[in-house]
């Protein structure tokens, strides 16, 4: 996946769960599950960022 694609992917993530937390809860089990799911996308972009910067 490119960074280009991963950046989308962690904002379109980020949004909705934010717009989700706000009309449900934080602790709503679709916005903790948005959250784990942006945890590991952003994870990927930091290991990505990482092996960039040691090459």
């Amino acid at each position: 996946m490119s960074d280009r694609k991963l950046l989308k992917d962690i904002e379109e993530h980020r949004e909705m769960m934010i717009y989700l937390a706000n009309t449900t809860s934080f602790s709503h089990p679709t916005v903790v599950d948005i959250s784990t799911k942006l945890d590991l996308l952003l994870n990927k972009y930091e290991k990505s960022c990482s092996e960039l910067i040691i090459k």
